[in-house]
């Protein structure tokens, strides 16, 4: 579709128009010069500081920094931070090894210094006084620039926000050098806690964490300071991409633009046909006017916040009107943006918007010519606005296709001389419905008129040092992990613009916090203005983003208050300067750009029209909730809560071993030896406690190495699928005392940023742990089997999605089985048809399972429920239930498990077939020997997925398919596993998935018929740890899958 809008002013005439392509390609704007290169260097180091210094530089490198006084590295990348230059240098170790986190720590101590130098003679032709500007999208953080030596410029004193520098004329000069002085965001927090005119709280963190103090002092990261996940390295450095740009012979550039859109008005009949009802929702505020037989009712809402359904009684004979104000399908959307300019002189610019479908090509409505005002002195602004109709919509994928639009944002000066913006953007409208139910309210999104169960994960930054990593294989691993929506946690950062262009052209849902998390905050004008143009700024560049569905003002800060978390003594105090912070500062900042919800906070009870604070903002009766408890029994469903939506909740495992063993340097992996890395307090004797309880740990286990990371994986998957599982559950329905109706699960936490036992279901190289293929076929899919065992019965119920609350042509299998036979014990099968969501269907009690199986904990049920394809072929969901609460006294029968790879095929999958001589209870797959392995992209079959993992095997033989990164050979595939431009037949599809919909091929009497793959069968046999088999070196062939079950690391 394209369509333009043009705005024009008296002063501009047809023929001058007609001249606007011919201007505009005889005068391109100057390109933007990314300044890539510099050299970093330290203060003069004193002798104190030398002897702190040394001892962290390398051998070789320090009698250099001795000889010198300071630290130098010339080359050194921006955007970038100093530690990893440091390292790529040689001077120093892997910051992420090790106990580095600590060692390095006096590095942050230290003044940086950034310098380059850049010809700017390009740069010459020019408009008056004004050659051109110097941008420095971010740094971090407490930074000077100073221009030849002599013009300083105070920085932002804030991660993130940007420094924009007017570059005057210079006749005589063509070289610019700059300098960027960074000091130690550490120092300064205390230097300005101190001077605070009173305690702000947390005064210290958990000495565990091995962090550093008063973070929220200072406008940066909060978990560079040290998290219960995370190291503390408060790094500087130049985290975001510096540009030069020349204003050309026009005398002006663009800095920046935005774009906001938003539905504008749904029309409609009602159901007599007599009656038109138009509703404008443009500036919150709705009118509804209603033409009936008996006159006109007017009525007026505010459907900013709440409701999406309308309901009007007329009692004139049009009866009752109900209606969907949000559905957006058609109708009328408002599109306002900004044009943010640096001028040398010209004050009137013309502004046209021309927006380019990615689908079809087809032309959207123009209802009303577009509108501008001038541009403003102060800001460099110009704001304009206008309508379009009937666009196409995106969708998150699981409800459609995320239709995307090229927007292309013209302006022109009195001359014609022009300069072009394109941004990629969508039209979706989002509402949060929490329409009053007898105990609290609704907390259910609503995209384009479609109820939404979210399914998805918390995020923490892909990197401590923030900026330096691709979201690319974090989104592959969230989507193929049947994830549809991503919470950017409000203690990390906001992330980079390919992230959300990733989330956009994904359909990936957005759950957007500003960059405040489990502090109190400073609220003196200077902070507060600080805060104001950061959440200002980030909110003009995220707002033509469709994937955000929801803006948090931060993460817990709420709760801390209101609980007390920190033992305050003047609540109103702190109250005040709340909402000073979030209601009165970052509100009106971000409202003008908003086309979502906003919460001041999670946990809470949801919206509010006006300053307020929960009396119980974990309450599970209105808003989202944060949940964690160690101490219970995860399996024991009735000790969970029932809320109408969960943002957090998660339990902790280790990353695999070789991702450990490779960032410690130690083959010895244990509790004592991770210690350093584990930052929960008591974190430790909490995760083996739960393991213990969980399983029969004897006493000869000491939970070290593949058994810790194995059981403790285990744990954390049968936990966050079966609280997964009981959520769905009450998706629909309500608990007699008001709970219930729950509308989507966000858990803790999707991806690491080093190698420690957190709560990760990705680790730091994005391997997959148990977990994820747990969450994948166990708890995210679209239409599943949820089981679990209530002390007196095991029970199955159906979960779907609300566009599913009725399914029909479902069959469903289940067996009964002693751990210690392969035979079943019983069987049933059943026939479903019409079966609502959330429905029980089937159930049997102690008694009855009891008369088949002599001793309940030797015994397990499996479900396999098969749900008809539009393609007329068909799916499979699985799922186990244990008979207790736990597996310990389980008497396993080694499996004599063996795992060989029998053919790979074009598109560079590998079939792998999995044996077993007796029942396996959790049989886990890891793929390696070929290539890196370490999840990324490379050559043969570094990292990736299995179609089926994290499993209990009860039939002799499978055949599961390995699924590498760098997806299909031949060029179907990228090396970033993004299919081009059409990956056919048996590769993969858009989500990475296998086309065979990752079922695992159980072979039967017939056996599977597979092409043999010579040289890559070895011999299969089993192993008590591990098992592997041969190949050649350097490509698939030399690929080893290693198999192990529960058998292996329990008494």
């Amino acid at each position: 579709m394209i369509f333009t809008l043009l705005i024009l002013f008296p002063s501009l005439v047809a023929k001058e128009q007609a001249h606007l392509v011919a201007k505009e390609q005889a005068h391109p704007d100057p390109a933007r010069v990314h300044l890539t290169k510099w050299t970093i260097r330290s203060e003069k180091l004193s002798p104190s500081q030398l002897s702190s210094i040394l001892p962290i530089i390398h051998a070789s490198k320090r009698a250099a920094v001795r000889s010198s006084g300071r630290i130098e590295v010339p080359g050194a990348r921006v955007p970038g931070y100093v530690l990893p230059e440091l390292h790529r240098a040689g001077l120093i170790g892997d910051p992420l090894a090790r106990d580095h986190d600590v060692k390095f720590r006096p590095l942050a101590r230290l003044t940086w210094l950034y310098t380059c130098n850049v010809n700017v003679s390009s740069l010459s032709s020019y408009h008056g006084n004004h050659m051109g500007v110097l941008v420095f999208e971010g740094i971090d953080t407490i930074a000077t620039v100073i221009l030849d030596k002599t013009h300083v410029y105070p920085g932002p004193d804030n991660q993130f926000r940007r420094l924009v520098i007017p570059l005057t004329t210079r006749p005589d000069e063509p070289m610019l050098h700059i300098e960027v002085v960074i000091e130690s965001a550490m120092v300064e927090a205390v230097t300005r806690a101190a001077h605070y005119p009173h305690l702000v709280p947390p005064v210290s963190y958990p000495p565990v964490q091995h962090g550093e103090k008063d973070r929220q002092f200072i406008r940066k990261s909060p978990s560079s300071f040290s998290w219960d996940w995370g190291p503390a390295f408060i790094p500087s450095g130049i985290w975001r991409p510096v540009w030069i740009q020349g204003v050309g012979v026009k005398g002006w550039v663009v800095l920046s633009t935005s774009l906001t859109i938003r539905s504008s008005k749904v029309t409609m009949a009602t159901h007599h046909g007599s009656s038109n009802v138009t509703m404008d929702t443009r500036h919150g505020s709705s009118k509804v006017t209603m033409d009936t037989r008996h006159g006109s009712s007017k009525v007026t809402m505010d459907t900013r916040h709440g409701s999406s359904k309308v309901t009007m009684d007329t009692r004139h004979g049009s009866s009752k009107v109900t209606m969907d104000t949000h559905h957006g399908s058609t109708g009328e959307w408002e599109v306002n943006g900004e044009v943010e300019l640096m001028s040398g002189g010209s004050t009137e610019f013309v502004i046209s918007l021309e927006f380019q479908s990615q689908t079809d090509g087809e032309k959207l409505k123009l209802i009303s010519p577009l509108s501008q005002t001038e541009l403003d002195a102060k800001t460099n602004i110009i704001t304009f606005s206008g309508i379009v109709s009937n666009p196409r919509l995106w969708y998150p994928y699981t409800l459609g296709t995320p239709h995307l639009y090229n927007a292309t944002i013209t302006t022109c000066d009195v001359t014609m001389t022009c300069s072009t913006v394109t941004k990629v953007t969508g039209f979706r409208n989002v509402t949060l419905d929490q329409s009053q139910l007898d105990k609290g309210k609704m907390f259910q999104f609503i995209v384009n008129g479609e109820k939404v169960f979210v399914r998805g994960a918390n995020m923490v930054p892909l990197s401590v040092f923030n900026g330096q990593q691709s979201p690319t294989l974090m989104f592959d691993r969230l989507v193929d992990g049947g994830m549809d929506a991503v919470r950017v946690w409000g203690g990390g950062v906001y992330q980079g613009e390919e992230f959300y262009e990733e989330a956009d052209r994904r359909g990936v849902m957005v759950w957007q916090e500003m960059m405040f998390a489990c502090s109190l905050y400073p609220a003196d004008d200077r902070f507060l203005h600080n805060v104001a143009v950061e959440v200002k700024e980030q909110a003009r560049r995220l707002s033509h983003h469709p994937s955000i569905i929801l803006v948090s003002g931060n993460n817990e800060n709420k709760q801390g208050l209101q609980e007390n978390w920190y033992n305050i003594t003047d609540k109103p105090l702190y109250v005040s300067e709340y909402m000073k912070l979030y209601d009165q500062t970052i509100r009106p900042a971000i409202t003008p750009y908003l086309s979502t919800p906003f919460l001041l906070s999670s946990p809470s009870n949801g919206e509010s029209s006006g300053p307020w604070l929960d009396d119980n903002p974990n309450s599970q009766l209105s808003g989202d909730v944060h949940y964690y408890n160690y101490t219970t029994n995860c399996l024991d469903i009735s000790t969970l809560p029932i809320p109408r939506f969960a943002s957090e909740f998660g339990w902790q495992s280790y990353p695999a071993l070789s991702t450990l063993t490779s960032a410690l340097h130690t083959r010895d992996i244990t509790l004592a030896t991770t210690e350093h890395r584990q930052h929960l307090v008591n974190g430790s004797v909490l995760l083996a406690l739960q393991i213990k309880s969980m399983f029969s740990v004897g006493p000869g286990n000491h939970l070290s190495n593949m058994s810790l990371v194995y059981l403790s994986q285990l744990h954390q998957s049968l936990c966050l699928t079966a609280q997964i599982g009981h959520f769905r559950r009450w998706s629909t329905k309500l608990h007699p005392d008001g709970r219930g109706m729950t509308a989507g699960t966000l858990f803790w936490q999707l991806n690491d940023v080093w190698a420690a036992p957190t709560w990760s279901v990705l680790d730091v190289n994005m391997r997959p742990k148990m977990v994820w293929y747990g969450v994948r076929d166990q708890g995210y899919k679209e239409i599943m089997v949820v089981g679990h065992w209530n002390g007196t019965h095991a029970v199955l119920n159906l979960a779907t999605l609300p566009h599913h609350p009725v399914v029909s042509a479902l069959s469903l299998d289940v067996f009964l089985y002693d751990v210690r036979s392969t035979a079943s014990l019983d069987e049933w099968g059943l026939d479903l048809q019409d079966v609502p969501a959330g429905a029980e269907i089937w159930a049997a009690g102690r008694d009855e399972l009891a008369g088949k199986c002599n001793d309940l904990k030797q015994c397990f049920v499996a479900a396999e429920l098969t749900i008809p394809t539009n393609d007329d072929g068909s799916r499979t969901s699985t799922t186990i239930i244990k008979l207790g609460f736990d597996w310990r006294g389980v008497a396993l029968h080694n499996p004599h498990l063996s795992a060989v790879i029998i053919h790979q095929t074009e598109s560079g999958e590998l079939w792998v077939r999995v044996r077993s001589e007796a029942i396996a209870v959790w049989v886990w797959l890891e793929m390696k020997g070929c290539g890196n392995n370490t999840g990324g992209s490379g050559s043969g079959c570094t990292g990736g997925v299995f179609s089926r993992n994290n499993f209990v095997m009860y039939v002799p033989e499978v055949i599961v398919i390995f699924n590498p990164d760098n997806g299909c050979q031949g060029g179907c595939h990228n090396n970033r596993g993004i299919p081009d431009n059409g990956c056919q037949g048996g590769c993969h599809n858009n989500r990475g998935i296998p086309d065979n919909q990752g079922i695992v091929h159980e072979v039967g009497d017939e056996g599977l018929q597979v092409p043999e793959f010579e040289g890559l069968q070895g011999e299969e046999n089993e192993e008590r740890d591990l098992n592997e088999t041969e190949g050649k070196e350097g490509d698939q062939r030399s690929c080893k899958v290693h198999v192990t079950s529960l058998y292996h690391h329990v008494e």
